[in-house]
């Protein structure tokens, strides 16, 4: 039989859609507490920022035609939603006492305690900015930071965006060989 780490002992016994708990390790985050058919919400919901924020990256990047090497930074992203670091182990640390303080608490209050969730937010936001402003300053030194600015959306999201002096001097600039524009896409 596998050996089960159950940080939250109310979850002993819970079962969802998908039948009883078989991973190894139970977090510390109630099962199926909102709904019968996902064990951890909003470990869950959180965890999509990583993967909005990588495909915004992406898709930014395609549209300006940014290069391949900040398509595969923005890919990278995702990764990091899998991987848990300081405030998933405090989460797991102090389950015992989260637990009771965010029953007491109740929805929606309790999530933010989740430390798990706040660790998908801040660090997928925080890799986010620093895959930005690598990619505006290495286009900028490699071309010109005539050619890129930063736009944001929300406020406070920053993107990098391809000035139409920029978009010009890769699809029209005759000055430049092809070589050369190839280069600065790439």
């Amino acid at each position: 039989m596998l050996h089960r780490t159950v940080w939250n002992p109310a979850d002993e016994g819970v079962v969802g859609r998908w039948g009883a708990a078989s991973a190894s390790i139970d977090w510390c985050e109630a099962n199926y507490q909102i709904s019968f058919y996902v064990a951890e919400w909003c470990n869950t919901l959180t965890n999509v920022a990583f993967v909005a924020l990588a495909l915004f990256g992406l898709q930014k990047s395609v549209q300006n035609r940014l290069g391949g090497r900040f398509m595969l930074a923005y890919a990278g992203l995702a990764l990091i939603g899998m991987l848990a670091f300081f405030i998933w182990n405090l989460d797991n640390l102090l389950c015992v006492q989260s637990t009771r303080l965010k029953r007491s608490l109740g929805l929606p209050l309790a999530w933010g305690l989740e430390g798990h969730g706040w660790w998908h937010l801040f660090t997928g936001l925080g890799v986010y900015m620093i895959i930005c402003a690598m990619c505006y300053f290495t286009l900028s030194v490699r071309d010109s930071p005539e050619h890129y600015e930063l736009h944001y959306a929300f406020g406070f999201l920053p993107w990098v965006c391809r000035t139409p002096k920029g978009f010009y001097a890769v699809e029209v600039d005759t000055s430049t060989s092809a070589t050369e524009s190839t280069r600065l896409i790439n």
